[in-house]
């Protein structure tokens, strides 16, 4: 199991198009480690996140990221 975050990154307020999957960030995280850091807490903050090195993707490389997080080639 992995888990996926989203993160809508686009600043310029000219240009925000929350349907543009280019101005998100996907970071994936195997679900191990998520829980092996930060146990059973519900909230996770951005800093946290990025500590524990998740994979930063682009949308179209999510799945295969997913599944590799997930213990699948």
């Amino acid at each position: 199991m992995a888990y996926v975050f989203c993160l809508f990154a686009e600043k310029d307020p000219r240009r925000v198009d929350p349907l543009d999957l280019a101005q998100w960030e996907f970071r994936v995280l195997s679900r191990a480690i998520l829980e092996d850091s930060v146990g059973q807490r519900k909230r996770l903050g951005l800093r946290t996140l990025l500590r524990l090195s998740p994979k930063s993707v682009s949308f179209d490389s999510l799945r295969g990221a997913v599944l590799v997080a997930g213990g699948r080639p």
